[in-house]
């Protein structure tokens, strides 16, 4: 299936037990566990980030946006105004 989260039956197609095959335990991963894991990751990340910007204390200045919108301007295409035309 192109789903991801199926199973397989077997590993091989020949039923014989392959003696040189083996499953390493330390290296497993559930797919239950695999979503709670990046979960935390994220849950992580943002609290890192936050702690970052709560101790700078920065806010990012966004008044040369309201100059763009009130000209009449893209804020996004006056940023490239410079550049040439793809051809």
């Amino acid at each position: 299936g192109g789903g991801g989260t199926e199973a397989w039956p077997r590993l091989t197609k020949d039923t014989a037990k392959l003696t040189w095959l083996t499953t390493d335990f330390d290296n497993w991963r559930d797919w239950a566990d695999e979503n709670e894991e990046e979960t935390a990751r994220y849950e992580d990340l943002m609290k890192t980030m936050k702690e970052i910007s709560d101790k700078n204390k920065v806010v990012p200045s966004m008044d040369d946006l309201d100059d763009d919108l009130e000209e009449g301007g893209d804020v996004e295409s006056s940023k490239h105004d410079d550049l040439p035309d793809l051809e």
